[in-house]
Parts: C-alpha cells; sequence; structure tokens
C-alpha cells in the first residue's frame, strides 16, 4: 500500500495536466510559456536553494559513484545503438535523453511521501550526479547531432554548456554551498516559496507534454530509449548500490531517481537545441505510462 500511496499522487498529478491541457487549457502557448517559466526561473531558483543546503558527505559519495555509473554506462550503450542501428541524427537524440535524462520532480515527490526530509536531502545531493552524467552527456549530444538552423550561429561546447540556466543554477548552488551551511532565513524562504511552486507545475507540465496519438511515431526509438532508461539503468543502479553496501532508503533513492520518466525539460532541449520534439514526445509519454508499473516493481522488490 505504501507502494502506491507514494507514487499514485504523483501520476494523479501528472494526468490532470494531460486533462486540463486536453479540456481546459490546450492553448499551446500557455504550456510553453509555462515550461520556459519552470525551466529558466523556477526550477533555476529551486536548484539553488537545494544544492546550498545540501548536506555533503564523504559517505554519500558511494551514492554519486551508483547514480554516475549507472547512468553514463547507460549512455555509452547508447551510443553504441547510433554506430548500429539507422537511426537518424535528430531521433537519436531523444533516443539518448529518454535513455540518460531522470525527471528529479517525480523522484523527488515519490521519495518525500516515503522517506520525508531524509529522502528529500539524499536526492537533493544526487541531483549534483544527475547533471553531470545525465544532463551534460545531452547538451553536448544535442550540439552534436541536433539540426542547427541556418540562420543561427552555432555554439561551441563551452559556450553551449555555460549558456545553459541548469548549469548556471548548478554553480551558484554548489558555490554558495560551499561557503556557506545554511542561507540567511529570508532568502532561504522565498526560494523555498518558488521551489513549492516548482514541483506541482513541473508535474502539470509533464502531463501537458503527453502526446498519447504520437506513440506511434517510430516504434523502435521509443522501445530502445524506454528499455534503457526504465529497465536497464535502474538494474544496473540496483546491482551496484549492493555491491556498494548501500542501505535499503539510499538503493530505493537510486532505484527512483534511474527509473523514473525522463525529464520534461527534455522536450524544451529538444525543440531549442534541434532535437526530434515529435519523438521525445512519444517516448516521454510511454515512458510516463510505464514507468508506473516498472517503480512500483522495483520498489516492491526493495522494499520485501
Amino acid at each position: 500500500m505504501i507502494i502506491l500511496n507514494a507514487i499514485l499522487p504523483v501520476f494523479l498529478v501528472i494526468a490532470a495536466g494531460y486533462f486540463i491541457r486536453k479540456k481546459v487549457l490546450p492553448d499551446l502557448i500557455f504550456w510553453q510559456k509555462l515550461d520556459w517559466l519552470i525551466y529558466y526561473v523556477l526550477m533555476p531558483l529551486m536548484m539553488i536553494r537545494v544544492l546550498a543546503n545540501a548536506p555533503f558527505s564523504l559517505d554519500m559519495i558511494k551514492i554519486g559513484f551508483v547514480i554516475m555509473g549507472a547512468i553514463l554506462t547507460t549512455a555509452v550503450l547508447s551510443l553504441t545503438t547510433r554506430l548500429s542501428s539507422n537511426i537518424d541524427d535528430t531521433s537519436f537524440t531523444s533516443v539518448f535523453q529518454g535513455a540518460v535524462r531522470c525527471n528529479f520532480y517525480i523522484a523527488l515527490s515519490i521519495a518525500s511521501i516515503m522517506f520525508g526530509d531524509a529522502g528529500v536531502h539524499l536526492l537533493s545531493f544526487i541531483l549534483i550526479f544527475l547533471i553531470f552524467s545525465g544532463v551534460t552527456p545531452s547538451i553536448l549530444v544535442l550540439q552534436r547531432y541536433g539540426e542547427k538552423p541556418e540562420n543561427t550561429k552555432p555554439r561551441n561546447v563551452f559556450q553551449t554548456l555555460t549558456y545553459n540556466p541548469v548549469i548556471i543554477a548548478m554553480l551558484i548552488g554548489v558555490g554558495i554551498g560551499g561557503f556557506v551551511d545554511q542561507l540567511p532565513l529570508i532568502l532561504d524562504e522565498t526560494l523555498n516559496i518558488f521551489g513549492r511552486a516548482t514541483l506541482p507545475l513541473a508535474l502539470l507540465g509533464v502531463g501537458a507534454s503527453v502526446r498519447i496519438k504520437d506513440i506511434k511515431c517510430m516504434a523502435l526509438p521509443v522501445i530502445l530509449s524506454c528499455s534503457f532508461g526504465l529497465i536497464f539503468s535502474p538494474i544496473l543502479g540496483i546491482g551496484l548500490a549492493h555491491y556498494l553496501g548501500l542501505n535499503q532508503m539510499e538503493t530505493i533513492c537510486c532505484a527512483l531517481i534511474l527509473g523514473v520518466p525522463a525529464a520534461a525539460s527534455t522536450i524544451t532541449f529538444a525543440s531549442q537545441m534541434g532535437g526530434n520534439v515529435r519523438l521525445m514526445s512519444s517516448i516521454l509519454t510511454v515512458q510516463t505510462i510505464m514507468s508506473l508499473i516498472t517503480l512500483s516493481c522495483f520498489i516492491y522488490y526493495l522494499g520485501s
């Protein structure tokens, strides 16, 4: 029952986002503006607070190794499909993002329900490793394989990374955390208000990005990306967690972060960096639906 209590509320909010877009707010511009607000304002502010207050310790480095090991191994496996299949460049960027990007909001929501503040703190620490192992390689892959508009001046890798709001927020948050143990109360509470707004809006945005009718688009890339992201990566993470002797809560949190659907911002990345937006939407849709089953199975196995 605790599994359903932790997972179902999150997916009900995602479902609400889908039906709100379909029946109440079908205006695509509204959801694009919301996505922009989350990606460029709310998410960076939340990340700065989370990373600035994140509890860093050497014992938790093992968790980081599990996350980075699982995601980077999955990334390498995904790259081999680019060499061994006829998937085109822009479609490959979507396959890659679906394999290595993790929806931090969904994992954070489930962890907070299951483990309270301890789960939130642990996920906050993991976020740093997600950026290094998932976000940064995705940006590099999109920079290499994404379609560039003819009238757009190409950026080099350094410019691509330094202009990304996620990378900027990470650097600010980690930099502040290196000098202070806790943010000043007024600043902390202000950022906390933005953070509380981020999670529900992000989950609604995930639901709004679901496109049921696009699922038939390019079945092979969808299957590959879902297999890598929802099955291979969490299984590898669980194996690494057992090998390194992580406790039950730490192992479950690793499985959560590795087994959630791809981040909703993958669609933003695809649209702004020349990826296959339609395929990315299909991958995100299938992963969102399938992860309700796969996550339940992983958590049930680890909990028992």
